[in-house]
């Protein structure tokens, strides 16, 4: 496992690991995972609603690539054997596209997901590189 040095100028040991991004997760783009004396952290950056067939799931409908997303979370989190009472921060990217109705569904459709929701950013963006996704979710976990 390659592993390079990371934070050490904050006084705690801390490592990100190169070989943690669990390969074949529909919606992954890119994660780290970063190892505290206090415990770990997960980055999970770039989760779309990519279906099996790495296809934007419910292209047009925002409300389905939130469940899809929702599902490769839950994925990404099972593979590193957390859940989403885990996750500490969320940051929600909404294309600009959207009017206020549908971007406004996202959010509470998003923290049905938690018994008590982390803190979260919404943000919206002029796009995505793939163009038919309208909606793009990080999230930081820690165990």
């Amino acid at each position: 496992m390659k592993s390079t040095p990371f934070f050490k100028h904050m006084n705690y040991d801390a490592e990100m690991n190169e070989n943690d991004a669990p390969h074949g997760v529909p919606g992954e783009v890119f994660n780290k995972t970063v190892t505290t004396r206090s415990g770990e952290l997960f980055f999970f950056n770039g989760i779309y609603p990519r279906d099996n067939n790495d296809e934007i799931f419910g292209v047009g409908a925002v409300q389905m690539q939130v469940k899809q997303i929702l599902a490769n979370m839950d994925e990404v989190l099972t593979r590193h054997g957390i859940t989403f009472e885990h996750i500490v921060k969320a940051t929600l990217y909404l294309h600009k596209e959207l009017d206020v109705d549908e971007g406004g569904g996202v959010l509470p459709q998003f923290l049905k997901a938690f018994k008590s929701p982390p803190p979260y950013t919404c943000i919206y963006v002029y796009g995505f590189p793939d163009q038919e996704a309208l909606v793009c979710i990080d999230i930081i976990a820690a165990r």
